[in-house]
């Protein structure tokens, strides 16, 4: 015989508090598991919904990166209603598995976008730096021009009076 919980004994088997277990509960459910409810509609745990909600905890707390709907959806995804009971350890040691290799992959994923963030900023940097040196390149060169043309005049200046005629 299957053994029942209230809201508030899975929650305090889970040490969360009622409110949250209704949460998981929710996202769950959107996630297309299914809980046992009595004739009034309430919820109540089995074990196996009870060591679901565990998976969707310990990962919570090893994939920080996830958001809480991929978490659920990945673990509902990972088991969909199966029949979960305790002595199904292998199983569970599997879809863990699965779901750190997941984590770390995420983690990895992450790191790399990072970097590419870092790497594009520095490129914009650097793109902005080229802009101000091509900048002052310029106008070096309107100065160079203005230089040239002051000399030209002087030379012409000079060769003009030294060659006038008279």
């Amino acid at each position: 015989m299957e053994t029942y919980y209230s809201p508030s004994d899975a929650a305090a088997q889970l040490k969360i508090k009622p409110p949250t277990i209704r949460k998981y509960s929710l996202m769950m459910e959107e996630a297309g598991y299914t809980f046992h409810r009595d004739e009034t509609g309430k919820r109540y745990y089995r074990d196996k919904d009870v060591m679901m909600i565990r998976k969707i905890i310990t990962g919570k707390n090893n994939a920080p990166d996830l958001t809480l709907k991929q978490l659920v959806h990945s673990v509902v995804g990972a088991t969909k209603n199966t029949d979960i009971t305790v002595s199904d350890t292998k199983e569970d040691q599997g879809a863990q598995r699965y779901i750190d290799d997941m984590i770390t992959l995420i983690k990895k994923q992450n790191s790399e976008l990072v970097q590419v963030g870092e790497v594009k900023t520095l490129l914009e940097t650097q793109n902005n730096q080229i802009g101000e040196i091509v900048e002052l390149l310029k106008q070096q060169q309107e100065e160079i021009n203005q230089l040239n043309e002051k000399i030209n005049q002087k030379q012409e200046g000079f060769f003009s009076n030294f060659f006038k005629k008279k």
